[in-house]
């Protein structure tokens, strides 16, 4: 059996603004497993990026838990054997301790993550010296060994140069280097990929699973390109208006999508554009999350809705042991197959 890592048990939360509340996420249940890439994909504002930065609490101050949990599985805290450790309800002496530590986050733009002015090497050795305790000495080192693991070229004299002197793709991977220099479990990648030329995003989703395989290392990663999930994830996670919808492997999602959404996703994908024909875009807008209506909320932008979508939220239907998706396509009065329920999904997921 996988060993969990990362738990997300029926989190619900909350931006509270003076006059109205948005519902960001309504009982996400999720688990990233050790040495696994969990792919996350959707459209701007599902929730995706919300549910990342839960993790360690780096959302905006108007995010109010409502309810659920975040739980992390450590090899080890503090040095020593830990059991799970509620994130949601962690002190933040703690939680401080996880931040790059055990934990680590790389997002979009590199330059927020690297000094401008100061070089990357020693931005680099700073952070070996802070989490790790290293000598100057030491750390120097393992500044270069980082920088050669991460495949960019000629590392000495790299690391002299500040930010502004590389490229995109440099950056993106210094800063990936900033975010291995703790003793990292879980790295929580936020469209890491989205700014990056072909070659250099190429080159980065390769050296995620080069890591994932060489240390064990568990990804969650939120993107919202769907080429670059198949191409390095075990499984993926499909989020809508707050809720994940559909979760399975790469191959699952990809060549057997069953919520609408999912195959939505999938026919707006640029591998599906037919020169001379209208560019396909997934039809309608996402709801306001001000006062979401009842049922799946997929609906009204579906063609082929029932009834039943309108006013009930689905339930989670096991396709597989890897795969489900919270479809009332899936009952059996309307698919005439016995699809079994997974209860351990559902969160907040009925009405």
């Amino acid at each position: 059996m996988a060993t969990p890592r990362l738990r997300f048990c029926n989190l619900c939360l909350d931006f509270v603004h003076e006059h109205y509340t948005i519902a960001a996420l309504r009982g996400i249940n999720l688990t990233l497993h050790a040495g696994e890439i969990l792919a996350l994909v959707g459209e701007s504002g599902c929730g995706k990026s919300v549910l990342l930065k839960s993790v360690l609490g780096l959302n905006a101050s108007r995010a109010k838990l409502k309810a659920g949990a975040i739980y992390f599985y450590p090899a080890t805290f503090d040095g020593k054997l830990s059991p799970a450790l509620d994130l949601t309800h962690l002190p933040e002496g703690k939680l401080r301790k996880l931040r790059g530590q055990l934990i680590a986050a790389m997002f979009q733009d590199s330059e927020q993550a690297l000094h401008p002015t100061i070089t990357v090497g020693q931005q680099i050795v700073r952070q070996l010296k802070r989490l790790q305790g290293l000598s100057e000495l030491q750390a120097q080192k393992r500044m270069l060994e980082l920088l050669t693991t991460l495949h960019l070229p000629q590392a000495t004299a790299l690391a002299k140069r500040v930010p502004a002197q590389l490229s995109g793709g440099q950056r993106q991977r210094c800063a990936l280097a900033l975010a291995l220099a703790g003793q990292v479990q879980v790295l929580l990648a936020d469209e890491i990929t989205s700014a990056l030329d072909l070659t250099a995003r190429r080159t980065l989703l390769r050296l995620l699973l080069q890591l994932k395989q060489a240390q064990d290392l568990s990804v969650l990663f939120v993107t919202h390109d769907l080429a670059a999930a198949a191409a390095v994830a075990d499984r993926i996670g499909v989020m809508y208006a707050g809720r994940l919808v559909e979760i399975g492997s790469a191959t699952e999602i990809c060549f057997d999508p069953r919520h609408p959404y999912t195959k939505a996703l999938l026919a707006a994908q640029p591998a599906s554009f037919e020169p001379g024909k209208p560019l396909p875009t997934v039809p309608g807008q996402a709801p306001r999350l001000l006062n979401p209506p009842p049922g799946d909320l997929f609906a009204r932008r579906d063609a082929q809705a029932l009834g039943v979508d309108y006013v009930r939220t689905p339930p989670f239907f096991a396709l597989s042991a890897t795969h489900a998706a919270a479809t009332w396509q899936l009952h059996p009065k309307v698919c005439g197959i016995n699809y079994p329920l997974c209860p351990e999904m559902m969160g907040e997921n009925l009405d």
